[in-house]
């Protein structure tokens, strides 16, 4: 009976390493078949980059024995694009985390510090780690962290994944490290220390990665009078639920009702912490009412146009998008959608493998080459009606997506500039659908079109004019930073 039982129990194991075959083929197909880049012919080296990730994660897969060998083959399918618009999530959770008592961080000049010390037999804080295991932090990165998820092309993921190089998640492709190198502070030699890991709770780790940042963050939306004349409007999020939404609704409304206050101000800061992007509607919004549709277009150097990917699981997803939009009272939002739909129904019925879109008008046929970008019409004069010099703040996080369309709207003005630290960047490859996995085990995002003219180019993040070196990321330090700052002598001219 106990041999029959064993037998049974063994039997209903999954196959992991067929598991993550199938989803990484399913994956691959997928991708084929609705993202815009094997029939993007601006992209030709797309189709290479697509068989390069599927070989590389299927040889993964195919030494994948637990639930965890799978985990990491599928999440380094989607890490080998190297776009934070794609890549595979898992379910599966990690049976437990270790950690060697130490919380690394990234300074901004790209150097590796120990922020906080918790064993005894550790270096101390603030020491400068030179290799573990005779490598160096780089590299360690590389394949420890970006070989499985993080995009290595964006500079705050290198700095956001930091920390997470001394987290052991049960990776089974990944060498234990063993002991490292560091350079105390105020010497220059270094000196080697064993790593001894022990068990930690994710959460009790996550609270000393917040303290090294100055204390657990939370962002709330909303605008203030932080000094006399000198005005913070704090979004965090432009992918609102139904409570979050009535929030942004609301700052909306009030910089509506102050807008000619704001304007005249001295300073308007955009806080931008913890704003990871979400739906650009949001930001074309708080722009155009603070300075005018008419001043915006005056600014953008053409009108720019998108490139659907046409498949019968697009249109429906775009018919998702219209009907989401009519249902939260957003009929401008939910028409451009329609229209969106509608041209992808027709190209669908004639074989077309793109649809090109250009505001609410469909180009069609699409031009070959390059896409010119059409001159907006704007009128050329129109004057920029804020006086207020306007900062854009990204410090601790990740501004990307449509954070970082709304910063190329703000970026655009004659009295904004940049401060803290480079923002984040993305592909040219946008508007994000997902995709269960057929095992359950996990789920696929990908974009499902391309901007075509857009004047901020692959990848490309902007570089603060003023950085913020600071570690503690915290309202009240922020805003006192920002107090000393110098005016620049565009503003209130």
């Amino acid at each position: 009976m106990l041999s029959l039982l064993i037998g049974v129990w063994v039997e209903a194991q999954p196959d992991w390493a067929d598991l993550a075959r199938q989803d990484i083929e399913f994956a691959s197909q997928t991708l084929m078949e609705n993202h815009p880049g094997p029939v993007n012919n601006l992209d030709p080296g797309f189709a290479d980059r697509l068989g390069a990730a599927r070989q590389s994660a299927l040889a993964l897969a195919a030494r994948a024995e637990t639930d965890l060998g799978y985990r990491a083959a599928v999440w380094h399918f989607g890490a080998r694009f190297n776009d934070n618009h794609l890549g595979i999530g898992s379910f599966i959770s990690s049976p437990g985390y270790r950690w060697p008592g130490q919380i690394l961080v990234r300074t901004i000049d790209g150097e590796m510090r120990v922020a906080s010390q918790h064993f005894e037999d550790g270096p101390p804080a603030g020491s400068r780690l030179v290799s573990c295991n005779g490598i160096d932090p780089d590299t360690l990165l590389r394949d420890r962290e970006f070989r499985f998820g993080g995009v290595e092309a964006r500079e705050t993921d290198w700095i956001l994944h930091a920390p997470r190089l001394f987290l052991d998640r049960a990776n089974p492709f990944l060498e234990p490290l063993t002991s490292c190198r560091y350079i105390r502070p105020g010497e220059t030699d270094a000196e080697t220390y064993p790593l001894s890991w022990r068990e930690v709770d994710i959460r009790d780790w996550m609270a000393h990665v917040d303290a090294s940042r100055g204390g657990p963050q939370t962002y709330a939306t909303g605008l203030q009078e932080f000094a006399p004349d000198q005005f913070w409007i704090s979004l965090p999020d432009f992918n609102p639920d139904a409570g979050t939404q009535a929030e942004l609704d609301a700052v909306i409304a009030e910089i509506q009702a102050r807008r000619d206050e704001l304007r005249a101000a001295e300073r308007i800061v955009f806080d931008m912490r913890g704003n990871a992007g979400g739906s650009s509607q949001w930001g074309w919004q708080i722009a155009s009412i603070l300075w005018s549709e008419a001043y915006l277009a005056a600014r953008s150097p053409g009108v720019p146009a998108i490139d659907w990917r046409v498949s019968a699981d697009n249109l429906v997803h775009v018919e998702g998008i219209a009907q989401r939009a009519l249902d939260r009272g957003n009929p401008d939002y939910a028409a451009h959608f329609s229209r969106v739909a509608d041209a992808m129904r027709d190209a669908l019925a004639h074989g077309e493998d793109l649809v090109r879109m250009q505001g609410n008008e469909r180009v069609h046929p699409i031009p070959d080459g390059p896409y010119q970008a059409r001159p907006s019409g704007a009128d050329e004069t129109a004057g920029n009606p804020v006086q207020a010099e306007v900062l854009f703040l990204n410090v601790g996080g990740d501004c990307s997506s449509a954070c970082l369309d709304f910063a190329d709207l703000v970026l655009s003005t004659e009295t904004a500039r940049m401060v803290g630290w480079m923002t984040g960047a993305d592909s040219l490859y946008i508007e994000v659908r997902q995709v269960d996995l057929p095992s359950g085990q996990g789920r696929l995002g990908f974009p499902v079109k391309v901007y075509r003219g857009r004047a901020r180019g692959d990848m490309e993040a902007y570089a603060p004019d003023v950085i913020y070196s600071g570690r503690d990321f915290s309202t009240a330090a922020l805003q006192a930073w920002v107090l000393q700052l110098p005016q620049t002598g565009d503003a209130r001219r």
